[in-house]
């Protein structure tokens, strides 16, 4: 999508912000999202729904809602999608329908956010905030948790990496990344873009969101959605050693331990020995590789550090 596009979509100069959400087959959850959504101490100009080709309830609970608020509306994809693409194009290509089908140009904002999230009723009004006090910030959301045994728990993530589900784009940022990428990894394409175009992307740590169907878990097996994560991995172009740590870290710290971090690495490497069209540019490789290389030698010249201050207080 090009910028001349997105002009003519209506991306221009507003105070106020529009949501699109993909929805497909959340009819478990989608009922939370709404309800967080129209409670907000602030509310949207517009919140488009895309139905995205579900099978269950999900656009009848739309619907009925959109019929109650003049502000929420309901698009159905006519696109026939057979199953669930998580890791793809199709979110992205469900919010780039929803952004062709906006009513109003009266926004500074453009918000994706999933239907089976929950928040409380100051998240926008936090979150709209954290973009006031920083005329830099281009990307942000709020601190996924999820819920394990019954209990909600932070999603563990690097805090500039801004969760797929829930992702606040300031207009000009979006505007100079050329808005979404509809391909597999377009969550990561889209901030590692904006850094390299000089803007910031965040978590906002102390803002909750609640996730309530766990990443990857309609694939209907969790190791299948670690496999995806190595391919996207390898499709965005990170650089093997990075690949390597990342793998071995995920085996120690996510479940079923040893087995995550292993189908991470199958993933990466089948798409590597298979040469899968990556779709990135070099310079975005480059760009990555190179952030990559200074995380991890940031992170072992702190290590060493602390090492070299133990040795030294038992000398003494």
């Amino acid at each position: 999508m090009n910028r001349t596009h997105l002009q003519q979509t209506g991306l221009i100069a507003g105070e106020k912000y529009i949501v699109i959400t993909p929805a497909r087959n959340e009819s478990a959850h989608i009922e939370k999202t709404i309800k967080s959504m129209i409670s907000q101490t602030v509310l949207p100009s517009e919140w488009i729904i895309v139905d995205d080709g579900s099978t269950d309830g999900t656009p009848e609970i739309a619907e009925k809602y959109s019929q109650q608020y003049g502000w929420i509306r309901l698009i159905r994809n006519p696109a026939d999608r057979k199953k669930r693409d998580i890791g793809g194009g199709a979110p992205a290509k469900a919010f780039n329908l929803g952004l062709k089908h906006m009513s109003t140009d009266n926004y500074e904002f453009l918000v994706k956010l999933d239907a089976d999230l929950s928040f409380e009723a100051n998240y926008f009004e936090l979150l709209l905030k954290q973009f006031a006090e920083d005329p830099k910030l281009g990307i942000a959301g709020g601190n996924i948790h999820e819920f394990r045994h019954g209990v909600a728990r932070p999603r563990k993530s690097y805090l500039l990496h801004v969760a797929g589900a829930t992702k606040v784009y300031r207009r000009e940022c979006f505007l100079d990344i050329d808005g979404l990428v509809e391909s597999v990894g377009w969550d990561t394409i889209d901030e590692i873009s904006a850094r390299m175009k000089g803007w910031k992307t965040r978590t906002i740590e102390n803002l909750k969101i609640f996730h309530h169907r766990r990443t990857f878990s309609s694939e209907g097996n969790i190791l299948v959605g670690f496999i995806r994560r190595g391919r996207i991995d390898y499709l965005l172009g990170f650089h093997p050693f990075f690949e390597l740590l990342k793998c071995s870290h995920t085996m120690a710290r996510a479940r079923p331990y040893l087995l995550s971090g292993l189908f991470m690495a199958y993933g990466y490497i089948k798409a590597a020995l298979k040469r899968e069209k990556r779709p990135v540019t070099p310079e975005f490789i480059k760009y990555l590789r190179g952030t990559q290389m200074q995380r991890l030698r940031r992170l072992f010249s702190f290590r060493n550090s602390s090492e070299m201050g133990i040795v030294h207080k038992k000398a003494n």
